[in-house]
């Protein structure tokens, strides 16, 4: 047992600068015995210099004087021992299995990359990361091998994969992050967890990039498409009131986009207007539809326009959507009022325009109708409005049909404004129909007086020339 004397650690019994007791020095020619000082050593000790040691077990005297053990050690019957599970490293026992200068032998220290590194059953292990980086392969050798704030399949943390949906992952500063965006989609709420959620091919609020909002509410291929009719505007936008719109009829394709007027109200909406025709044309109420200027024949092509864009005026009219707007089926108004609508049968996809061209020009002369069934399409009338001079309209089977007829007296393509023509009354002959643009009845029409105009007023008015306006829509 040792004693704090002067600043250092003695050993009072057998010290003889100290024995028994600091400052309690042993006389010249003495040495100190179990802390009294003697003339002679006990037997079983052996004085070295003033101090009688037991050499079997004195670290300082390890079987001999001056023969001290390293730290750590004990003397043990004169030698010099580790304790148990130690060994000797250089002038010091270590447990090699847990010491990180002498892991599992002397002088193999633990030195690992970004950690703090603890010897665990003699082998070197990673006891902790520096900042930002992580073990995350499990092997010590590399340490850890990690950086966390940039590795897309350990951001943040050791296992935590950057994986955004449709899109090249990022990590920054151990967050994850989008890189770039599968072609055709975007990042648009700039939540990396959903990825780049949007598909910028269709969505009508992000078309084609984010943030570009489509006022017709549809995208199509990344761009802003323009609603083919009134009936897809209306599909589009229930709400949508009456009144002017831009429509593009075959959508991507090569046709320019064209202004309309679409009635959204009446009979279900979503019908787009194609022409006026009235009783006040080229000649006596013969109606300007069928017109030699300025195109010849114009119901035949797919380009003639004239008039304006307005269905409440009594005057000639013919949109291009007379030959681009596909539909199923046909509304008349009469002075800009309701008249009849036909069912979905009608037009079947066809516009108005190719509906008529279907119609043979070898349908002229006496030949009954029934005998060429090219020469007419009867529409079954699935709504109409019965007004005072209109009530002969749905009197008969016959006038619950709107019929498309074709014909020449002469059997010939020439000028006399007598091709095609709607009418609700069935006639077994073409021979001087009245034409598409006439729409016209009674003393007003001769010399084709009895000849059917769109709803057979013949019994019922005798109109003025330039009042019976007729419109045409199709949906």
């Amino acid at each position: 047992m040792e004693t704090l004397c002067d600043s250092r650690c003695v050993t009072t019994a057998s010290d003889p600068a100290h024995c028994g007791a600091c400052g309690s020095a042993c006389p010249a020619g003495q040495v100190c015995a179990m802390g009294a000082c003697r003339l002679s050593c006990p037997t079983g000790q052996t004085a070295c210099g003033a101090a009688c040691v037991t050499l079997g077990t004195d670290a300082r005297h390890c079987g001999a004087c001056d023969a001290a053990c390293a730290a750590g050690q004990t003397c043990d019957a004169g030698a010099c021992r580790c304790p148990s599970g130690q060994v000797l490293c250089g002038d010091r026992c270590v447990d090699t299995a847990t010491s990180p200068a002498h892991c599992g032998i002397c002088d193999r220290a633990c030195a690992l990359t970004n950690a703090t590194a603890a010897c665990v059953a003699g082998a070197c292990r990673v006891a902790g990361c520096g900042a930002g980086f992580g073990d995350c392969d499990a092997v010590a050798g590399n340490g850890c091998e990690t950086a966390l704030g940039a590795d897309v399949a350990n951001c943040g943390a050791c296992g935590r994969v950057c994986a955004p949906a449709r899109a090249t992952a990022s990590c920054a500063a151990g967050a994850c992050g989008v890189a770039a965006c599968e072609v055709g989609f975007g990042d648009c709420d700039n939540a990396a967890g959903n990825g780049c959620e949007v598909d910028l091919r269709s969505d009508a609020r992000h078309c084609g990039a984010c943030g570009t909002v489509c006022a017709d509410g549809a995208c199509v291929a990344g761009r802003c498409a323009l609603p083919r009719s009134c009936q897809e505007l209306k599909a589009r936008r229930p709400t949508s009131p009456d009144g002017r719109y831009t429509i593009d009829p075959d959508g991507a394709g090569a046709g320019a986009a064209l202004e309309v007027f679409c009635n959204m109200t009446t009979a279900g909406g979503g019908w787009t207007y194609v022409a006026t025709v009235t009783n006040s044309g080229d000649a006596a109420n013969a109606g300007s539809w069928l017109v030699a200027s300025p195109t010849p024949n114009a119901w035949e092509s797919a380009t003639a326009t004239f008039g304006a864009l307005d269905p409440a005026a009594n005057a000639d009219y013919r949109s291009l959507a007379f030959a681009t707007v596909e539909g199923r089926a046909l509304m008349i108004t009469h002075r800009n009022v309701f008249l009849l609508a036909t069912d979905d049968g009608c037009l079947q996809g066809r516009s108005l325009q190719a509906s008529l061209a279907r119609l043979d020009w070898t349908c002229g002369g006496s030949e009954v109708f029934t005998r060429h069934p090219d020469c007419t399409h009867a529409c079954v009338i699935a709504s109409a409005t019965p007004r005072t001079g209109d009530t002969a309209l749905l009197n008969g089977a016959a006038r619950a049909r709107l019929y498309l007829k074709a014909g020449e007296a002469d059997g010939a393509q020439d000028t006399n404004r007598d091709r095609v023509y709607l009418s609700t009354s069935y006639r077994d002959n073409v021979d001087f129909p009245v034409g598409l643009g006439a729409f016209c009845s009674g003393s007003a029409c001769n010399p084709r007086v009895g000849e059917a105009d769109v709803n057979d007023r013949s019994d019922a008015i005798t109109p003025t020339a330039g009042t019976e306006f007729y419109g045409v829509w199709v949906r």
